[in-house]
């Protein structure tokens, strides 16, 4: 099993689905977002639900298990319908599933998961619905490649490869690239900060790139895991990016966040383990999580330009690494110092 997004954890769906379907053979769940594995494991199911970091397209298909169920509650559920579309469409040897909790559907993906399908509705008490269709989603006119934003709801941030690059405004939304840069958008305004940030860091092409759309990635949530691990070594920089967090913060002492959303979302994961970020931001925010709680003992560095105190740090201190084996206090009193033309204001967090 598969799930997406938070909310199925912090509405407590994740462990009714997984107990229903116990009775139907052993349950092996993933879950492939930072944010919905940190939901996971505010519910509990941190030895229940493992963190993928396979796309899910290729973990549907290299999969061999004897189905495959994609389960989620999103109020938008037409996102949900096309983004199982998407990642099973071309699936035929074994048995592909949506369970769609916010309206209550079951849904067989292909021909081999009609009687499944059934079997699963009666054991949730949920409805059966057939699949949805959806228009192609990438192409090219030889010179320009297209890439539609399926299920698109205008007031959606639009994100590539976790970078935010614009917001939606018709239902009909395409992002263009062409020469290896997403150029041009239709149905989208473009945010140019984002979109130069996500060619500088390396944009692979809309074919192959994360593409997705949301409001928000969490709301505020009562419940929070508090995580034993080691005092860690070293510390660990992220520009704009929240990949492998949580293993991050199982490792180092500390960390470095580039970007206000960046440092929203890495600081309210590793105060679940007990770990400080020195956070450097410019103010410019999207509020992608309604809620963020930052670590004690932390810092947080306004400045000018959040990007050009980012690309600082990290060429001259971490050389262009991800990694720097130096204590945290060591690296926060280089990162003051080196940053110090450009501060505005320094918040220490108690």
């Amino acid at each position: 099993m598969i799930f997406h997004m938070a909310e199925i954890f912090d509405r407590g769906l994740a462990q009714e689905i997984i107990e229903a379907l116990r009775s139907l053979g052993l349950v092996d769940c993933r879950i492939r977002g930072t944010t919905g594995y940190t939901a996971a494991l505010d519910s509990g199911l941190n030895e229940v639900v493992r963190f993928e970091k396979t796309p899910v397209s290729k973990l549907i298909a290299q999969a061999d298990h004897d189905a495959i169920i994609l389960a989620s509650c999103i109020p938008n559920s037409e996102k949900f319908h096309a983004y199982c579309w998407l990642v099973s469409r071309n699936v035929r040897d074994k048995p592909v599933i949506e369970v769609e909790m916010s309206s209550k559907t079951v849904i067989p993906l292909n021909d081999k998961a009609q009687d499944l399908a059934h079997e699963i509705s009666n054991l949730l008490g949920l409805r059966v619905s057939e699949r949805r269709e959806f228009p192609s989603n990438i192409w090219s006119d030889g010179k320009r490649t297209y890439r539609r934003i399926l299920a698109a709801e205008p007031g959606d941030f639009v994100l590539v490869n976790g970078i935010i690059v614009g917001k939606i405004t018709s239902s009909e939304a395409i992002l263009i690239e062409e020469n290896g840069k997403l150029v041009d958008a239709i149905g989208i305004t473009l945010k140019p900060h984002g979109v130069e940030k996500l060619n500088r860091l390396g944009f692979r092409g809309l074919e192959n790139s994360k593409v997705s759309s949301i409001k928000i990635l969490r709301r505020k949530t009562e419940s929070r895991a508090k995580i034993k691990c080691t005092e860690g070594r070293g510390v660990a920089i992220l520009d704009h990016e929240v990949t492998d967090v949580h293993d991050k913060a199982t490792k180092v002492e500390g960390a470095i966040t580039i970007g206000d959303d960046t440092t929203l979302i890495v600081s309210d994961i590793f105060e679940r383990y007990g770990k400080r970020v020195l956070g450097i931001m410019d103010g410019d925010a999207d509020g992608l999580l309604e809620f963020s709680k930052l670590p004690s003992n932390s810092l947080l560095l306004i400045v000018e330009k959040d990007d050009e105190a980012g690309m600082m740090v990290k060429k001259e201190l971490f050389k262009d690494k991800d990694y720097l084996d130096l204590s945290f206090d060591n690296v926060v009193e280089n990162v003051i110092e080196m940053l110090k033309p450009m501060t505005k204001m320094v918040i220490k967090l108690r």
